[in-house]
């Protein structure tokens, strides 16, 4: 198993955006263009970038604008947020995303996560799981779903949030709640 470390951008309302723990009610906005912001990690390394869909992840329409401005400037990217239907994964990828992140549909729709898989591939597809106390969280974080199951449901990369600590820089945010197993992996 190897790990990647990948810069992210977080974008509501076409800005860059910063929530502490998922609360919406706690967004800083750096008033900065997502694909500026993007294309800077590129310039300084980065070989892919995760750019996450704030409003999508809260059940709004998926910023496709957003999708073709990161394609037409040649960014590498994943994009999560809202990725629940293979129609929303298809379009993402189709308009240049190397990967589409899925979360709440693996625990709360297996049926759509695995029409998502089949629509893109289980290559173009990240497992992704917040975690708060043990629990997985989705929709944007800001409720529980369920306890978590560590099936990743056909996806062959897997990523993995601890959510208590988040982005207060006090170290790596190591996966101490979850062992992740790959898809082959039978063992209980």
């Amino acid at each position: 198993m190897t790990m990647e470390v990948i810069p992210a951008v977080d974008v509501l309302g076409g800005e860059v955006v910063r929530l502490i723990q998922g609360d919406y009610g706690s967004v800083t906005r750096y008033d900065v263009d997502p694909v500026a912001v993007a294309s800077r990690f590129v310039a300084e390394g980065a070989t892919l970038v995760h750019v996450v869909d704030l409003e999508a992840a809260r059940g709004r329409e998926c910023a496709l604008d957003v999708v073709e401005r990161l394609s037409a400037a040649g960014v590498p990217f994943q994009l999560g947020g809202g990725i629940r239907s293979a129609a929303v994964a298809r379009a993402v990828i189709d308009l240049g995303a190397e990967r589409v992140v899925i979360g709440s549909a693996l625990v709360s729709d297996a049926a759509s996560a695995k029409e998502i898989v089949e629509a893109v591939g289980h290559g173009a597809v990240v497992g992704a799981v917040d975690v708060l106390d043990g629990r997985e969280r989705g929709s944007g974080w800001p409720r529980t779903l369920v306890t978590l199951s560590t099936e990743p449901r056909g996806s062959t990369t897997a990523s993995h949030c601890r959510l208590g600590g988040y982005e207060y820089t006090r170290g790596n945010n190591q996966p101490r709640e979850l062992p992740l197993r790959s898809a082959g992996d039978t063992r209980g």
